[in-house]
């Protein structure tokens, strides 16, 4: 019962900030204690991670499976939870739902990382999504946010429609929705009933589509820049940020379950796909949000690129590009809600031109963590685009190696102009740009680990490899 501790606490605290919100949360007589809510969010999430127990020990029930990669991804999910929480800003949000739909969102997250059947997936998913198209249209006043918010809901919907499709596929053909069970099962009925067993794979297709549809990467990629430009720029950064982990969590295990060679070429044409049209469309980009979109859609290239081997190390080089990835992100958001005016209109690249000149550690801070991103060493996006390099090598898979390094000399290109927007061009006009103590601390955190992971990029490595063996 010890390993379901994160999940029964996240639960009962989630309902006491619910009934206490309901209670003095919109109160005059309390002066509205957004804060108050803000800090016991924060509080919850610390404690969720030091109930999150790390040990050889798998704990297994019928639907769920609790080791140490669940545990490990629930720990990174906090984790950037509470920097998105950070770098928020909340004068938009005067209301205490947005708390718990973060909460009810991060709960639905923590099951999905333990899932270990199909149909806890789907739930797990749906409670996900469903505080998600929630917050997507939080602000109710603007236009944009409310059709972000539906587009968000019309296209989760078909990917929702895919997932079960895929189950009831699944299910009729094996009779299980259980992965431990499929995976019995297809040692069994390979050579005995191919037939059966392609059913199962074209089940296990729609479904394993759901999933991918969700991390947003080419040809499921057509949601994310629109959601992205519409939807507030906190909640956006909690889009980017929390659920891949957990997507990529599922989808190891999901592959586990079956046979690799079903995935390889998948995988690795959505990869290739995903590679290219990101890095492109990134190019033309002039507003921050779309940019940063289109550059996600091409990092999730990445970890699906690594993901295509089916193998310990390309798992261990997945993990430690979304995570490098996600601290990156984390930066971005920060800045972008730096530099995003009172008003909240669409900014625009040019927009950093007049920042550039009054904080120039802010800029030179930005500069090596562009860097980073780009894959320049020695900073982090170094090692985690070398790790997934060298899984491709190690497979003989030389063409996805080529594809890598052919769209990261792509993506050194929209990078670099962001490095001469930032000091090179010269603006009419310059303003102070004003950093609270928090969000200082979120967006410093995150530039220390990228400068500095050449010194314990070994011990996150060493980590990442004993998650991948336990998966």
């Amino acid at each position: 019962m010890t390993n379901l501790f994160p999940e029964i606490f996240l639960g009962l605290t989630l309902l006491l900030l619910l009934v206490c919100g309901s209670i003095v949360g919109s109160s005059p007589k309390y002066n509205y204690p957004l804060l108050c809510f803000r800090s016991h969010t924060s509080l919850i999430l610390v404690w969720t991670i030091c109930l999150c127990r790390l040990d050889y020990v798998s704990y297994i029930t019928t639907y769920f499976l609790y080791d140490d990669l669940s545990q490990t991804a629930k720990i990174i999910i906090s984790l950037g939870l509470l920097g998105c929480i950070g770098i928020s800003k909340t004068r938009k949000f005067k209301i205490f739902e947005y708390y718990v739909l973060i909460l009810l969102g991060f709960l639905g997250l923590c099951f999905l990382t333990s899932s270990l059947d199909l149909l806890g997936v789907y739930l797990s998913l749906e409670l996900i999504t469903l505080s998600f198209y929630i917050l997507a249209t939080f602000q109710r006043s603007s236009a944009f946010s409310t059709e972000a918010g539906l587009k968000y809901f019309l296209l989760g919907a078909i990917s929702s429609g895919l997932l079960l499709f895929g189950v009831s596929f699944i299910y009729g053909f094996s009779g299980t929705t259980n992965l431990t069970h499929i995976n019995y099962l297809f040692r069994e009925i390979n050579t005995e009933s191919p037939i059966i067993s392609y059913m199962i794979q074209g089940g296990m297709f729609f479904f394993c589509n759901g999933l991918l549809f969700k991390l947003g990467c080419v040809p499921f990629h057509i949601w994310v820049p629109d959601v992205y430009e519409g939807t507030n720029t906190s909640v956006t950064a909690l889009f980017s940020v929390v659920p891949k982990i957990g997507i990529f969590t599922i989808l190891i295990r999901f592959i586990n379950s079956s046979s690799s060679d079903i995935w390889s070429t998948l995988l690795f044409s959505l990869a290739f796909l995903s590679l290219f049209i990101g890095s492109l469309y990134a190019l033309s980009q002039a507003k921050i949000k779309r940019l940063l979109a289109f550059s996600g859609v091409s990092h999730v290239g990445y970890a699906l690129l690594a993901l295509s081997i089916c193998s310990l190390d390309s798992y261990s080089s997945c993990i430690l590009y979304i995570l490098i990835y996600i601290i990156t992100a984390l930066y971005f958001w920060g800045l972008t809600l730096c530099v995003e005016k009172k008003n909240g209109h669409t900014l625009y690249l040019t927009d950093l031109v007049q920042w550039g000149k009054t904080n120039l550690s802010l800029a030179l801070t930005t500069v090596l963590v562009v860097f980073s991103l780009a894959g320049i060493p020695p900073l982090g996006g170094f090692f985690a685009k070398f790790a997934v390099f060298a899984s491709c090598a190690d497979a003989s898979l030389y063409l996805g190696t080529l594809v890598g390094l052919l769209t990261s000399a792509i993506g050194i290109l929209y990078y670099l102009r962001l490095v001469k927007l930032i000091h090179f061009e010269q603006g009419g006009w310059s303003r102070p740009l004003p950093l609270k103590k928090v969000h200082a601390l979120s967006m410093g955190l995150s530039a220390f680990f990228l400068c500095f992971f050449v010194v314990f990029g070994n011990l996150v490595l060493t980590i990442a490899i004993n998650i991948s063996i336990h998966a």
